[in-house]
């Protein structure tokens, strides 16, 4: 007979730290030092004290489990706050920051391991929160909204990683966190501290009956149930955490794109790195029968140590493509590598220097390049259209980059209204450009969706329309207009008209 799945409620907290790759690249001994002093003084007590219990561990980061949902938010806003403390008595660049994730959901109980969308959900609101704040589901929000007097902001509806449906988060960040008074840790008890003195005759007797009560209660005690950290934990509580790795092999076309690192001094072209990313992602599904991880999946890895056959065990994924950018005014230099997930080998890299007015080519050629590596053909007629919606003007394409840059970050009017400038203003540049249009028309259906309308909802509705028509009007197959128009008509309540 198959034994009934466990499972229980609980709240589950993940928390990381923020650059843990830069950290350990710049003082790697120095990093692991400072980072087990935090755990062992401030979070491993913290936790035990608000009576959780710390289900892993990894070097960049924790899972925690607790029966009370007050209690998890409550020790991860103190956790937060100590550490604005701690960091503030070292120097800036030996500064360990975290994100915490905290939701309430079902779990599946596995030995002293959990799993399931409730765990899974915790770990991407962490991808969410901000360096030093805290991101909560909707359902943690209802559970302490009365009893905790903490200032978490409504972010809306987030999309996440392999979760169906959105999640709709509320965010703490770290200026909010600073605001709360601050709690010295309490002092470890000690004989020294107290006011009288125990007579011998006292000690003897209660040392006596601890040490029964501890072989007692050791004798009676279940052994699977006590807590500890599996030793074959080895994955993270991080947005790439908590997925059950995969015997079977991945697909043969199945990739991910992880962030292009961005080589250039200057940190504001961070944007234009990620918008080649995005880029790449799109193209490769030109590749006839691929596979293609999100955008939003590959960017949990951002910053993160990079362990590619990890990668392709937790996204089923073949392949790994990564690389760096480096932009000096107009020149821009790629740097490309196609990695086998499954062996870690290099199977094909390459550099790529061309100026903005050129970078749609390169990028086609990157592409093209890497489908004559694995041997297969690139969609034809998509081919054909991705090279002539690329030859844009390229300070159009530069405002379009800097349009999803915002597009991406947590949703606020300020984000969603500086996208809408960016892409307008690619619009003004060149007219003619598909990728300002669908850009813009996304923007605009995700505001309205998420309660940020950022004009009249009739007018952007409107608008969104004649962008979309624009575009389908010159490619009648392109799948982000249809995927765009299906969105809207949601929202029009016409959701008959959005089936394909």
């Amino acid at each position: 007979m198959k034994q009934p799945i466990e499972r229980r409620l609980a709240a589950i907290l993940a928390m990381d730290v923020v650059g843990y790759s830069r950290l350990m690249g710049t003082d790697e001994e120095g990093t692991l030092e400072r980072l087990k002093s935090h755990h062992r003084e401030l979070i491993n007590p913290k936790i035990t004290e608000h009576r959780g219990r710390i289900v892993k561990t990894t070097g960049d980061g924790l899972l925690a489990e607790f029966s009370s949902v007050v209690d998890a938010v409550r020790c991860a806003v103190k956790m937060q706050r100590v550490m604005i403390a701690r960091n503030a008595e070292m120097a800036s660049y030996n500064h360990i920051t975290f994100r915490v994730g905290i939701n309430l959901g079902d779990v599946i109980i596995d030995g002293d391991d959990i799993y399931g969308d409730g765990v899974n959900i915790a770990a991407r609101l962490e991808a969410l929160a901000e360096p030093g704040g805290i991101c909560i589901s909707r359902m943690v929000r209802d559970q302490v909204r009365d009893k905790l007097p903490y200032p978490f902001e409504d972010m809306g509806e987030q999309r996440v990683k392999n979760i169906a449906r959105p999640v709709h988060a509320f965010a703490m960040g770290a200026s909010a966190v600073a605001s709360i008074p601050f709690e010295e840790m309490p002092p470890q008890p000690s004989p020294a501290r107290h006011g009288f003195i125990l007579r011998p005759a006292i000690i003897g007797a209660v040392i006596v009956g601890m040490i029964g009560l501890g072989l007692a209660g050791w004798w009676v005690w279940p052994k699977g149930s006590l807590p500890k950290i599996s030793a074959e934990s080895t994955t993270s509580a991080s947005p790439r955490a908590n997925s059950v790795l995969s015997s079977t092999s991945a697909p043969r076309l199945s990739f991910v794109v992880l962030p292009l690192e961005n080589l250039s001094r200057d940190p504001d072209q961070e944007y234009f790195a990620d918008g080649i990313t995005d880029d790449l992602t799109t193209d490769l599904s030109r590749i006839a029968g691929s596979f293609v991880i999100a955008r939003n999946t590959a960017f949990t890895y951002k910053s993160k140590p990079t362990d590619v056959k990890q990668i392709g065990r937790e996204l089923g994924v073949r392949y790994v493509i990564e690389g760096s950018v480096r932009r000096n005014t107009n020149q821009v230099q790629v740097n490309v590598q196609l990695i086998d997930a499954e062996t870690g080998a290099h199977v094909w890299a390459d550099r790529f220097e061309t100026n903005l007015a050129s970078l749609g080519e390169a990028q086609v050629e990157i592409t093209g390049r890497l489908a004559r590596t694995l041997n297969v053909e690139l969609i034809a007629a998509g081919a054909g259209q991705l090279d002539r919606e690329k030859i844009i003007n390229p300070d159009s394409r530069d405002f379009v980059m800097r349009g999803w840059a915002w597009f991406y970050r947590p949703a606020s009017v300020e984000t969603y209204e500086k996208a809408e400038r960016a892409f307008e203003r690619a619009l003004e540049i060149d007219p003619t450009s598909v990728e300002a249009k669908l850009g813009l028309a996304q923007t605009l259906v995700t505001a309205i969706g998420n309660g940020f309308a950022l004009s009249t909802i009739q007018k952007a509705q409107a608008r969104v329309e004649q962008l979309l028509f624009d575009v389908l009007s010159q490619n009648a197959n392109n799948s982000q207009a249809h995927s765009i128009m299906g969105g809207l008509r949601g929202l029009q309540n016409r959701r008959n008209e959005g089936e394909v």
